[in-house]
């Protein structure tokens, strides 16, 4: 290595540590120090596995996640003691990620048994011939799966790998599983980020069960004045339209959700524009004894009762989780902020180290 490099390396890597600005090839499509986003993983996700372990008398989960290259959701469940990164099986942490620099970067902290999958969630999910499929669905099932979204999701650029027959094939799969589980999506309700195909596919499935449940018609009405489902925004259609796609599959997957929570919260683009991001937390728990998978089972006459009762789930009022983080007093604000740069002190420290290997 000649003087020259070498001195870029070590400068590289003082840059890295003390976090000064970002690092060439491991751009950051995330806020480091957005301590809202924080206070979720804290006060939403976190608390959420911590009760799926009493629920479930396990010592530890297995997380997937779509974490970007800080992960700071699986660092942060890791130090908490909620992620056993040593553990053979289940697959301790699983993650894909579609850049190359962003993944050579998680593949190099996050080593086996923890999992990583290269490539577009969306394709590997989908396509037997996709190189990760056979090793993605190996990993299967885990106890967590956060989909947090960073790209417009309610898209149809191709007929079958899509995020639709993505979740769908993930609930499909979870469901063998037998126990209950944690499935988190999120999404970001910007303006005209919906193709059409996708809103006629949603009112569809709202006037579906306009015409078919008296209960659903009528919190309808109450909630909008009307029944017409092409007078909803966008950001209610999408809503009340995707948590009842939601329900379908995890019926048709002989599963019922429970405890749903639905975040919202508010961020700003690039432009100064605020909009909303949804955060969908569901328990979601299969039933246990299917012995064969029949419309006239056990099974399926239990989740479709439940499936009737909660015709009306996608009307919860969802929680402001702007109002809420506004309320938390001053000294629980700077504990999160203090969480968090150690979060991003061991990102930056990890991000060094990846460069010193390179």
């Amino acid at each position: 290595m000649t003087r020259r490099s070498l001195s870029k390396l070590q400068s590289a890597k003082k840059q890295a540590v003390r976090g000064a600005k970002p690092l060439r090839g491991v751009q950051l499509r995330v806020f480091h120090d957005d301590v809202l986003k924080h206070f979720i993983r804290t006060n939403y996700w976190k608390k959420r596995i911590e009760k799926l372990i009493r629920t479930r008398d396990i010592p530890c989960i297995s997380y997937f996640s779509l974490c970007a290259d800080t992960a700071f959701d699986a660092r942060l469940f890791k130090n908490g003691s909620l992620i056993d990164f040593t553990q053979q099986r289940p697959t301790p942490f699983g993650y894909c990620e579609y850049d190359r620099s962003r993944f050579d970067l998680l593949d190099s902290v996050f080593k086996s048994p923890c999992r990583g999958f290269f490539g577009r969630l969306e394709e590997m999910a989908t396509d037997s011939g996709h190189q990760e499929y056979s090793k993605f669905w190996g990993s299967f099932p885990y106890d967590v799966i956060n989909l947090d979204f960073w790209g417009d999701i309610h898209k149809a650029n191709d007929p079958i790998q899509n995020v639709y027959y993505a979740i769908n094939a993930i609930v499909s799969q979870q469901a063998l599983l037998r126990k209950p589980y944690e499935l988190w999506i999120t999404w970001r309700a910007k303006d005209e980020r919906v193709d059409l195909v996708v809103k006629s596919e949603y009112k569809g499935i709202i006037n579906r069960n306009l015409d078919d449940s008296k209960s659903f018609l009528r919190e309808f009405e109450k909630l909008h004045s009307h029944s017409d489902p092409d007078k909803l925004n966008e950001e209610e259609l999408v809503n009340i339209g995707f948590i009842k796609w939601l329900l379908y599959i995890t019926n048709r997957s002989f599963s019922i959700i429970e405890d749903p929570e639905v975040l919202l919260y508010t961020k700003e683009d690039k432009d100064g524009k605020k909009y909303h991001l949804m955060n969908f937390l569901l328990r979601i728990h299969p039933y246990e004894y299917v012995i064969m998978p029949s419309p006239a089972g056990q099974a399926a006459e239990f989740c479709e009762s439940s499936y009737s009762k909660n015709m009306t789930m996608c009307f919860q009022d969802p929680i402001d989780v702007d109002k809420e983080f506004r309320k938390l007093p001053q000294r629980k604000k700077e504990s999160l902020k203090r969480n968090l740069l150690e979060l991003k002190k061991e990102y930056m420290k990890d991000t060094a180290g990846h460069l010193h290997e390179k």
